[in-house]
């Protein structure tokens, strides 16, 4: 069974029961932190999938973990769960799902802007209020600056791009040139 089918269901479960606790959000960032801290200390994710390491002593690290970490009671048993069934590695999968499972149960969506310039607050705002008009959802907003595009604006919202930069105006002009040439 790979990593991606049994991500799915633990974190469809995970979702479901933090959203019945009220704590859906925290959550969702809990699991990405602790994806991110076995990321970083390969040591520590070694031990916690080991079948080399007693069940017990898996368990009293997932438990530092969760002291350390503050981590809620949802988070905490979750990290249970996974410590368990030495499937800690399945983490950064669960947290990527969880975190689309809860855009979509806010009815929100994020967006990547990338302009030329950096743009003021104020053109941000009328910008996200433009992209929940289109979305039919909250939007939020994430900014990117890239000279290459020469001016003009990328959107990207899911794998839908918008592309209104002056580069892609100048290679489609390109083209309707080079075909009315023919």
């Amino acid at each position: 069974m790979t990593k991606r089918t049994v991500a799915a269901p633990l974190a469809r479960g995970l979702f479901d029961v933090a959203l019945e606790s009220g704590d859906a959000p925290r959550v969702g960032q809990e699991v990405q932190a602790l994806a991110d801290l076995l990321a970083r200390h390969a040591d520590l994710h070694k031990a916690l999938a080991n079948p080399a390491v007693s069940s017990e002593a898996r368990r009293a690290i997932a438990a530092r973990i969760g002291d350390a970490a503050g981590l809620s009671p949802v988070s905490r048993a979750f990290l249970g769960i996974v410590v368990d069934h030495r499937s800690v590695s399945t983490l950064p999968d669960v947290a990527r799902l969880y975190h689309a499972r809860l855009m979509q149960h806010l009815r929100s969506v994020e967006a990547e802007v990338t302009t030329a310039v950096a743009i003021s607050d104020e053109r941000l705002a009328a910008m996200r209020k433009s992209l929940a008009e289109l979305t039919g959802r909250s939007v939020t907003v994430t900014t990117r600056v890239d000279a290459a595009i020469m001016g003009g604006v990328v959107t990207r919202i899911g794998s839908t791009v918008f592309d209104g930069s002056i580069r892609r105006q100048l290679e489609l002009l390109k083209v309707q040139l080079v075909e009315a040439g023919q």
